[in-house]
């Protein structure tokens, strides 16, 4: 099972985000956690900064939008 989740990703906490689609995700999201999913054909991780809307929860039909960033490699 995974959840279906829209990302909008930032290469730095500098950058604006970009949106980047529907993914899913293995566990359910939550607030400064880690998360990964697939991007450009690799594995990318990142930092949920933002769950919109914010009281969503793993049982919700809802679809969440994440705010991540890159963790970049080797991190």
């Amino acid at each position: 099972m995974g959840y279906r989740v829209r990302i909008f990703l930032r290469d730095s906490p500098q950058s604006e985000g970009m949106y980047i689609g529907e993914r899913i995700v293995p566990f359910a999201p939550r607030p400064l956690g880690e998360v990964s999913f697939e991007h450009r054909g690799r594995n990318q991780r990142a930092v949920i900064e933002q769950i919109a809307p914010s009281d969503w929860h793993p049982n919700a039909e809802l679809i969440p939008a994440l705010h991540v960033v890159a963790v970049a490699p080797g991190l």
